[in-house]
Order: structure tokens, then sequence, then C-alpha cells
């Protein structure tokens, strides 16, 4: 039997930078902006013990589904992410940009620390302290900023414009009512990216667009550098599962009023609420869904969103697995109907969105939190790429559109280029 004790307050971040100058896998999943919805703990975990990966929906869907068969005492946490090509029942004909990602990876780890920030304690094993512990005594291992070569956009501008344009061609022909249109920018490192040279960027973009639902993984030589908004599902001990869509942006630049006055956002959100309902309904308690806040506006340092919370009461026949299934992908990251906004996004982005739009965040058997992949860096030693989208309804402004998502990208270009 492990026995969780409660330990003595450190920064999150302090204690990962130590964690790093002896183990180059390490995972921080952080709440770097404190909200009335979430943000009050953060979780550390180093020196991997095993490893999941998936190649295909299949594979992952069936780890997925046996993890959830596991007693949780036995299964332990695990932290990864489910990329968003997951969500299609067969492959979709377009290529991956990034082929050190699998379409799944979980890894359960020997050390663990939960950071609270509301009580301003850690919990621990006695085996993680005293590891977290003889890392913090050494010197702190610099951490030298990279230096990124230019990157390149995979859809110019006018293809973006003509892209919002064909996608309202579909929506007046009664395809979809909405659809996530995305782009990806790529580019290569001066000289190959280490582990400290990616944690120096993850403070960096924690400085610059802190967010609840941020991340950092660093796993033989790919990284996750997250500062997600979006929370995608949470399901706690007791059967209660929740969600959070962001759908609705406006830049900082205007004020928050704007945006809850304005009937598009609000049109666009609602449809996605109304999508995740449907979602929660196949696994959950008959009239347990529930829409608490609707139209919620969150300010953060370049945007502000509109977000709505849903929640239910676990079925007891679902499973991890089956909720899982049920939600993903977002449904603010495809639009509505989910299947046919998919398969025009497969058909029209030309290449696969990998990590980003998927959820990654811990699991347990019975337990899980995930974010949703947006405002995310995704790496190797070579290579970066990052992708920025919006919702397109049917009285989008193409131009508009575009220009939303060079808002949504100034924190991971500040990050990356500095101010």
């Amino acid at each position: 039997m492990i026995t969780i004790t409660s330990r003595p307050w450190g920064e999150p971040c302090d204690y990962a930078h130590a964690v790093l100058g002896s183990f180059a896998d390490v995972a921080l999943l952080f709440s770097a902006l404190r909200t009335s919805y979430s943000g009050a703990s953060s979780l550390l975990a180093w020196d991997v013990l095993d490893v999941i990966e998936a190649h295909n929906a299949h594979d992952a869907w069936a780890w997925l589904h046996d993890f959830s068969q596991h007693p949780p005492e036995e299964a332990g946490t695990w932290i990864g992410y489910l990329s968003y090509e997951a969500g299609y029942a067969s492959p979709p004909p377009t290529k991956a940009t990034c082929p050190a990602f699998p379409i799944m990876r979980f890894v359960r780890y020997r050390f663990m620390c939960r950071f609270d920030h509301v009580t301003q304690s850690i919990f621990s094993d006695d085996a993680s302290w005293e590891s977290l512990m003889h890392c913090a005594e050494k010197p702190r291992a610099p951490t030298p900023m990279p230096c990124p070569l230019p990157h390149a956009t995979m859809m110019p501008p006018d293809a973006y414009l003509d892209h919002v344009r064909d996608a309202q061609e579909h929506i007046a022909a009664g395809s979809f009512y909405q659809v996530n249109l995305t782009r990806k920018e790529s580019g290569q490192w001066h000289e190959p990216l280490t582990p400290l040279h990616a944690w120096a960027l993850f403070t960096r973009l924690c400085a610059r667009s802190p967010a609840p639902y941020s991340a950092f993984i660093s796993h033989k030589d790919s990284y996750i550098l997250s500062s997600s908004p979006e929370l995608f599902v949470e399901l706690d001990a007791h059967g209660h599962i929740s969600s959070r869509p962001i759908k609705g942006t406006l830049g900082r630049e205007h004020a928050s009023e704007d945006l809850h006055r304005s009937e598009k956002n609000r049109a666009e959100n609602l449809m996605i609420v109304d999508l995740v309902r449907h979602d929660l309904a196949q696994v959950a308690r008959v009239g347990s869904v529930k829409v608490p806040e609707l139209y919620s506006v969150d300010s953060f340092r370049t945007v502000h969103h509109l977000s709505s919370q849903i929640t239910a009461q676990q079925h007891p026949d679902a499973t991890l697995a089956t909720i899982l299934r049920a939600l993903f992908p977002a449904g603010s990251m495809t639009g509505a109907p989910k299947r046919a906004a998919m398969r025009w996004i497969a058909e029209h982005e030309g290449v696969q969105r990998g990590v980003y739009s998927g959820a990654l965040g811990w699991i347990t058997p019975r337990e899980a939190m995930l974010n949703v992949v947006i405002r995310t860096l995704i790496a190797t030693s070579q290579y970066y790429e990052y992708q920025i989208g919006g919702g397109i309804v049917m009285d989008s402004d193409p131009h508009d559109e575009y220009t939303e998502t060079c808002i949504k990208a100034r924190g991971l270009e500040r990050m990356l280029y500095g101010d």
C-alpha cells in the first residue's frame, strides 16, 4: 500500500526544471492560470516505467477499452494524448507531417507529485519526494533559448479564404451547420532541440500565454508544449462528467462585452453545446445532462473566448473508453454534424492534424482530465509545427476568419520569436 503524504509547497515549474537536469523524459500538466472553473492543481511526473503507443485508431481504442477494465490501484495514472485521427473509423486520406508522434501515446511514470495550488501543498509518496529532493539539490541546468528558422505555411491565406467560401457553400447545401477549418505552420530548428531547449520555450509560452490546461511533455526526442484554455473532458471518481467547449473568439483589443453580445459567436457556441449534449447523452444517466453555464466569457492574455459548460452523470454501463469514444474528437474542433464536418476537413486541410485538436492529459481506469490540444507546439529535435483555426458558419466573413487564426497564433509566435 503506497501512502500519499502532504509536503511543503514549491512551484511546479521550479521542480520540473530541477527534474529535467536528471531525467530527459518528463511530463508537467500545469495550471498556469487560475479560473473560476479550473487551475486548482498541477501534476509532475518523471522516470518512465511503461509506454503504450498505438499507430492506428483500432489499436488505440482497444487499449483504452482494456485499460478501463483494470482496477485503478493496479493500473495507476498515465499521462499522454490521443490524436485527432483516432476519431476516424478508417484512416483519413491525408499524410502525417510529424511521424515521430503515433496516433496515441500514454506513459506511466515511476515518480509523480500533485501540486495543490489552493492549499499550497504537494502530495506524493515517499519515493517520489526523495527523488524530487535529490533533483532539487543539484545546481539548475542552463536553459538556452533555441533558435527557430522561419516557419512556412501549409495553407496560404488565399487558400484559407477559398476553403472558407467552399465550407459556406456546403453549409448552404445542408451538408453541415458549422465546420472547423485549420491551417498548419511548420519549420526547423537552427540547432537540434534538447529537453532543456524545449523547457525554455515552455516557460516563455506560460509567461506570454498562460492557460489553465497547459502541458509540457518531453519523450524520446519528441516534445509537446501546450497552453490550452479548453477542457475536453473531466471524469471524477463519483462518475461526474464535465466538458467545457470553446467556440467564439475576439482579440483582447475588443471589450469582452462585445463577444458576449455577438449573435454570430453565440450561434457558433450553441451549435457545439448541442453537439456535446448529444454526445454525452450516449453515456449518461437519463435526464442528467445539464448546461450549468452558457455563453461565459473567459479572458486570456491575447484573446477573449466564449465557453459553455456541459455536465452529466456517468451511466452505470459506461466506462472511461466509451465516454471518450462518444465525445472524441472535441466538437469544437470538428463542427456539426460531427462526421460530415470531419469528412470535409479530411478533404480540404490536406494533411493530418496529428496531436493538434486531439486530447491530452491524465487518465486512470475510472477518472480522467484531458484538454483539447490547441495553442500547442509539436516538435522534435529537428522540426516543429503548430496549427490554428476557427469555426466557419454561414455568416462568417472569410477575411475575419483568417484574422482570427492570426490572433490565436500570437502566443505561440511570441514563444518562438520573442516579443
